[in-house]
């Protein structure tokens, strides 16, 4: 039997080949199982299963929050890593050998976490996240790595949680890169506007777009947004202040505050409004196989036809292929015809023998 099982990840991605050592008693010899030895040690590999699909929970800042992430039945659990990947350590939470480990664990979670039921009934490893601020909005990731009943090697499975955490009354809106992206924001009906600002605050200088005396001004505004935003309406006819974000990226993903100075009819204060937007940037989801879910190659081939350079190797060039195929196919009959009847020839030229004459 062995007595150590360790792990150690090659790439932090779910879907990926890790290393596995085992470690024997009798002799301490290791065999270790890496990317050069794939064919001939096939039965060592440690599984690892992508995750099918995401799940999202939204939460209030101040809340305590569950993230559910649950193992197999059959097994033991050696190890739980719930980890975010954008965060350096990314760990959240490392249970390892019956306890926790807090040595990489990241600074923003100490105190903070700990799994839902430490003795895991019935496979339960979820993550309790308290008192959540906006900072805990991301990805996170929790992988269980699980010895089957009579097994020495331990399989991994690997779930996905995005956690929103937003203000009440915020509006969420997500995005593909590349696309563009109208965040809404509307004044009031009586008065006029004399100051509409769109700010991120995460930002230096943080005006993403600001509109004084009937223009925009664009003294103080982020490099990053010069010339790919505008107002929908720069008429704002009905109170409309909507900010049109052209050709997002991923780092547009943030939260957006649009604050609108107007005055009522007959004063001459300005009062503000102010809305919470915020904006999530990501590339669709993709499958085991690179694609993305709607079909596409996740390089930017179409799934129908082929690209040369991202397109999609099955579709690309099916009508191609096949018609490569037939023409293969045909040449291999046809010169197996004309060696099959060269063969025939030579043995009956070979058995063939004058008839002896008669006396």
């Amino acid at each position: 039997m062995y007595e150590n099982l360790q792990w150690s990840r090659s790439s932090s991605g779910p879907g990926q080949t890790s290393v596995v050592s085992l470690v024997s008693p009798p002799s301490d010899a290791a065999v270790e199982v890496k990317s050069s030895s794939l064919i001939s040690l096939t039965s060592l590999i440690c599984v690892v299963s992508s995750p099918a699909g995401q799940t999202n929970i939204t939460a209030e800042p101040g809340h305590d929050v569950s993230l559910p992430c649950r193992a197999g039945h059959d097994g033991d659990i050696d190890a739980v890593e719930w980890t975010r990947p954008d965060l350096d350590p990314e760990y959240v939470l490392s249970y390892r050998g019956g306890s926790l480990d807090l040595e990489n664990q990241h600074q923003s979670f100490q105190n903070r976490v700990d799994l839902q039921d430490r003795q895991m009934k019935d496979g339960d490893v979820s993550l309790i996240l308290k008192k959540v601020t906006t900072n805990d909005t991301g990805t996170y990731e929790c992988r269980v790595f699980q010895r089957r009943t009579g097994s020495m090697i331990a399989e991994s499975k690997s779930i996905i949680i995005h956690l929103e955490v937003s203000p009440p009354g915020q509006t969420n809106i997500t995005a593909e890169p590349g696309h563009d992206v109208s965040l809404p924001c509307r004044a009031g009906h009586d008065g006029d506007i004399d100051a509409v600002e769109w700010t991120r605050p995460d930002l230096d200088p943080q005006y993403v777009l600001s509109y004084r005396g009937g223009s925009l001004d664009p003294d103080h505004q982020h490099p990053s947004f010069q010339n790919r935003v505008d107002l929908q309406d720069r008429q704002m006819k009905d109170g409309d202040v909507s900010l049109i974000l052209k050709k997002v990226t991923t780092d547009d993903t943030g939260t957006y505050e649009c604050r609108v100075f107007q005055r009522r009819t007959g004063s001459r204060i300005a009062e503000s409004k102010s809305i919470i937007i915020h904006l999530e940037v990501s590339p669709p989801a993709t499958t085991q196989d690179g694609r993305n879910q709607d079909g596409g190659d996740k390089d930017g081939g179409d799934k129908d036809r082929g690209d040369k350079e991202g397109g999609d190797k099955v579709g690309g060039d099916k009508d191609g292929g096949h018609y490569g195929l037939i023409v293969g196919l045909s040449a291999v009959v046809i010169v197996g015809m004309i060696v099959g009847f060269w063969i025939y020839k030579r043995v009956q030229k070979k058995n063939w023998a004058p008839l002896p004459e008669l006396l």
